[in-house]
C-alpha cells in the first residue's frame, strides 16, 4: 500500500523510515534519522517520552541555551590524546557536561510520580547519563570512543530531561476547549494511531500521522 504522512500542527515533514533499517553511526557519532535525541521517532509503547525530547535550538538561541552542549559536535581538537594514544575530552567541556548532569540529577531526586513505568525509565536514563558524563571526565579512551561517549551522554541527558518534563509538565497538561499552541521546542513523534494523534495534538505536541493514501479524505487541505 502507498502510505502518506500528514500533520495538523507541525511546520515540516521529518525523514521517515519504514520496515527494517540498517542503523550505523555517522561522522558525528550519532545515528542520523534513527537517533531519538535528534529526530522525531515512531511512537511505540514504552517510549512515549521520546516525543518530549528537546529539539535543537536555532543558531541565535544556541549560544545562550543552558543545554547547548547537548547538540554540540566533538572534533579532534577537543581531545587531549592523539590518533595513537588515549585521552580525554577537554576538561572545560567535560565539566560542562558534568554540570548539566548535576542539575538534571537534582531534578531527578526531586521528581515524584506514581507511575512506576516512568520512574523506572527515569532511573535507567539517569544512571546511563551519570555513567557517560563520568567517563568523559575521568576515563581516558581513544578518540572514537570519546566521541561516541559524548553522543551517548547527550542522548541520555536529553532523555532524562524529556522524562522529567513528561512527568512534571506534559502528563499534567490541563484539558482545554481547544488545542494548546504547538510547542516547537520539542521533537514530537510519528504514529499511525488515531488516539495518540488526538492526545498529542490537544497538548500542542508536534505529531505526524502515517496512513494509507486510500484513507485520505477527499476534502483534505494540502
Amino acid at each position: 500500500k502507498k502510505l502518506v504522512i500528514t500533520t495538523a500542527n507541525a511546520d515540516y515533514l521529518p525523514h521517515l523510515n519504514l520496515g527494517t533499517q540498517l542503523v550505523s553511526f555517522c561522522e558525528d557519532g550519532r545515528w542520523g534519522a534513527e537517533d531519538w535525541g535528534q529526530w522525531p521517532q515512531w511512537l511505540f509503547d514504552g517510549q512515549e517520552h521520546f516525543a518530549y525530547i528537546l529539539r535543537k535550538p536555532s543558531s541565535t538561541e544556541m549560544a545562550k541555551h543552558p543545554l547547548r552542549r547537548l547538540w554540540w559536535n566533538m572534533k579532534e581538537d577537543h581531545f587531549t590524546g592523539t590518533s595513537s594514544t588515549a585521552g580525554l575530552l577537554l576538561p572545560d567541556i567535560a565539566q560542562e557536561f558534568y554540570e548539566i548532569r548535576c542539575a538534571l540529577m537534582k531534578e531527578v531526586q526531586d521528581c515524584a510520580t506514581l507511575n512506576s513505568h516512568d520512574w523506572g525509565k527515569l532511573c535507567d536514563s539517569a544512571s546511563k547519563m551519570r555513567s557517560c558524563t563520568a567517563a568523559l571526565k575521568f576515563t581516558p579512551q581513544e578518540f572514537l570512543q570519546v566521541m561516541l561517549t559524548v553522543s551517548a551522554a547527550q542522548r541520555y541527558c536529553l532523555t532524562t530531561r524529556a522524562i522529567i518534563d513528561k512527568i512534571k509538565k506534559w502528563d499534567r497538561m490541563p484539558m482545554l476547549d481547544k488545542a494548546h499552541p504547538v510547542d516547537n521546542t520539542i521533537l514530537g513523534c510519528i504514529t499511525d494511531r488515531i488516539p495518540i494523534i488526538y492526545e498529542l495534538f490537544e497538548k500542542g505536541v508536534p505529531v505526524w500521522y502515517v496512513r494509507p493514501a486510500s484513507h485520505l479524505p477527499k476534502d483534505i487541505n494540502i
